[in-house]
């Protein structure tokens, strides 16, 4: 065998009349190799052809391009849209806990049944915000009142009005007993106003806190009104800054008298308001 791929072979071509035209000499490991070059120049081709082009498309089990495509868009699509679900989640989540106490998201079986259970004695320092959640919330405020600040040229600078010009606060803002909000004592059916443009997001009666209203402000900004007596916007109604907008109350089973219950929320963080509003003085102390 290595005999005969050494040797020498001729081959000639021949006219008619036995002369001869053309001839040809080669060595067969040299017809080999040159079959063996060719036959990859064509694998290789054909696998560019295939990678490169639209042919592959015609390959059982390869997706096509347009398919690819498409995939890859809907899951930059997808995650995206779950962010977009997290973030919506998570105010939500804030929002129902302020309005009703506790979040629709918790599993119905994982709460629990207050009638059959002993009243907990829970002593006030459980109920203290942490401390990561205490320099969260001044941070967060801080930088808002820096930038309102900076606004005004350096003077104390206050985004929005106040929902009421007469009465007194008889309640600050306190977290650490959940209490998101001041309250302002009012003559009963006293009448309460926008403190900025925006939008009725709800408006509803709940047993803790009777009629509530909440309005949906630019930049993220939140407001929430308590134990009203009565609301005048409907849910999607556009409000503008200082129309009336309901009558204090004292509607609810936490209210203990004619109050206006007033929160501030930033992105699902509250505030407390009277960083925010300018209250005439009798409205900050009561009068004496």
């Amino acid at each position: 065998m290595r005999r005969r791929l050494g040797s020498l072979y001729h081959v000639a071509v021949y006219r008619e009349d036995f002369e001869p035209r053309r001839s040809y000499s080669f060595h067969p490991w040299k017809l080999l190799v040159v079959m063996l070059f060719v036959a990859g120049l064509i694998v290789l081709g054909t696998a560019a052809l295939i990678a490169y082009t639209s042919l592959r498309e015609y390959i059982p089990g390869y997706p096509a391009i347009e398919t690819r495509r498409r995939v890859l868009e809907l899951m930059r699509t997808t995650d995206s849209l779950q962010d977009v679900i997290n973030k919506q989640v998570a105010y939500l989540d804030a929002m129902q806990r302020s309005l009703f106490d506790h979040s629709p998201f918790e599993e119905e079986d994982a709460r629990e049944d207050t009638d059959s259970f002993a009243p907990m004695d829970v002593k006030p320092e459980a109920l203290a915000p942490t401390e990561v959640e205490v320099e969260f919330r001044q941070s967060y405020e801080s930088s808002f009142l820096q930038s309102f600040r900076a606004k005004s040229g350096g003077e104390r600078y206050f985004p929005f009005l106040p929902p009421v010009m007469k009465g007194y606060k008889s309640s600050d803002f306190d977290p650490a007993i959940r209490h998101f909000a001041i309250d302002i004592a009012t003559p009963d059916r006293a009448l309460f106003r926008a403190i900025a443009p925006g939008r009725v997001v709800f408006r509803g009666l709940t047993p803790a806190f009777g009629h509530v209203v909440v309005i949906q402000h630019q930049g993220g900004f939140v407001s929430i009104f308590k134990h009203c007596a009565a609301v005048f916007p409907k849910v999607g109604n556009f409000v503008h800054a200082g129309m009336p907008i309901g009558r204090v109350g004292s509607t609810g089973e936490l209210s203990t008298g004619p109050h206006l219950h007033f929160e501030l929320w930033l992105n699902g963080v509250p505030l407390d308001p009277s960083h925010f509003i300018k209250l005439s003085p009798d409205v900050w102390e009561k009068e004496r």
